[in-house]
């Protein structure tokens, strides 16, 4: 199958680019271990490659359009974002409801004003990083240990990208869906899109399929 796709810029075919050649030179570069690409067209594979390892150390094991990668961040659009908007569809929640009115924990005078839009847009005002895994001791602590952070700037002042907001909408949606966060995600995107490979703490059956995301 041809790894060449046709980069297209203002409607008209400019070049072709090799997705194939651009990773296996990276690979070889030593820019990441392996990769895979599959570029669909019309529910058909027009591009499918797999290039490098999948896992280098204690053992190699070769990258393969089977292997599971860690989506890392892009949870937040992929998960989060798209169970909230179910949530907003279904008028369980509203976009300028106040985030204390869910969670009691942000009832609070820096916080009660803070807005789920506020969260959805990374302007509430909390600060971009902090280490939950030290500060809160234990997962259920997480949102209490978030909300007693002091903001970073005023709530709706400036764009700040920060992981604390989408950790905290998803507190919202496992209170406003009486659901995990990994449950409510199975039986509201991956079941129904049929996304086997897809979702939160894979279990061991998955781990021969699943890249390293630390070396």
């Amino acid at each position: 199958m041809s790894a060449f796709i046709t980069v297209r810029s203002m409607g008209r075919a400019d070049r072709s680019f090799s997705i194939e050649a651009f990773l296996r030179d990276r690979v070889a570069g030593g820019d990441f271990p392996g990769a895979v690409a599959v570029v669909r067209e019309r529910g058909s594979a027009v591009v499918a490659v797999a290039t490098g390892d999948a896992v280098v150390v204690p053992e190699r094991i070769a990258a393969t359009a089977e292997t599971i990668f860690d989506l890392a961040s892009l949870t937040k659009p992929l998960a989060t974002a798209l169970l909230f908007l179910l949530a907003l569809e279904r008028d369980y929640v509203a976009l300028d409801q106040a985030v204390a009115s869910v969670l009691p924990e942000f009832d609070r005078e820096d916080k009660r004003a803070i807005t789920f839009r506020q969260l959805l847009t990374h302007t509430s005002g909390l600060p971009r990083w902090v280490p939950l895994y030290a500060v809160a001791g234990a997962p259920s602590r997480a949102i209490g240990a978030i909300a007693d952070l002091p903001l970073a700037y005023p709530a709706g002042s400036r764009v700040v990208y920060s992981d604390p907001n989408y950790i905290a909408l998803g507190f919202a949606l496992e209170r406003i869906g009486n659901a995990t966060l990994d449950a409510l995600f199975e039986s509201e995107i991956a079941g129904p899109l049929d996304l086997n490979s897809m979702g939160y703490r894979p279990d061991g059956s998955f781990l021969p399929r699943i890249a390293a995301s630390e070396t």
